[in-house]
């Protein structure tokens, strides 16, 4: 053990002797928590979208209720005399509120299929009359939140 050498930076040589590097040592790992995730590529989003059928906090609580009573063998259901069943009820409500904060703080991808967006013009440059059709031909890609 004696001969193992850390890989990385350690708190063994950092300074922290002044208020300065301790806001620079604060600061470095609030920086590594914010960071956003990943970008998704574009193909990858329209492989999958049409696949996803969505999601519901009921259909959330009964499978994690599911996986309660057959993984873990936890008992659930009004199974006690003295009402109904906390555990289930718990479930229950931390799964309408995970899917509440999707719904109301999450961002997402948006990848529209190449010729989904169709267009026309028609018009008139000088005396001659000009129309046109045109269609996306790459997939177009934003971001925002869930609706």
């Amino acid at each position: 053990m004696a001969d193992c050498k850390p890989k990385e930076k350690s708190f063994e040589d950092a300074d922290l002797t002044s208020i300065t590097n301790i806001l620079k040592i604060l600061l470095a790992a609030f920086k590594l928590i914010g960071k956003p995730a990943r970008k998704i590529p574009p193909p990858l989003l329209l492989l999958g979208k049409n696949l996803r059928p969505g999601m519901s906090s009921r259909n959330l609580a009964a499978r994690i209720i599911s996986r309660y009573e057959s993984d873990a063998g936890v008992p659930m259901g009004d199974i006690f005399a003295d009402g109904p069943n906390t555990e289930a009820l718990k479930v229950r409500i931390m799964s309408e509120e995970m899917v509440k904060m999707l719904q109301t703080e999450a961002i997402s991808q948006v990848s529209i299929d190449p010729g989904a967006i169709k267009s026309s013009v028609s018009g008139f440059a000088g005396p001659v009359p000009v129309a046109g059709v045109a269609t996306s031909v790459l997939p177009v890609t934003g971001s925002g939140g869930l609706v």
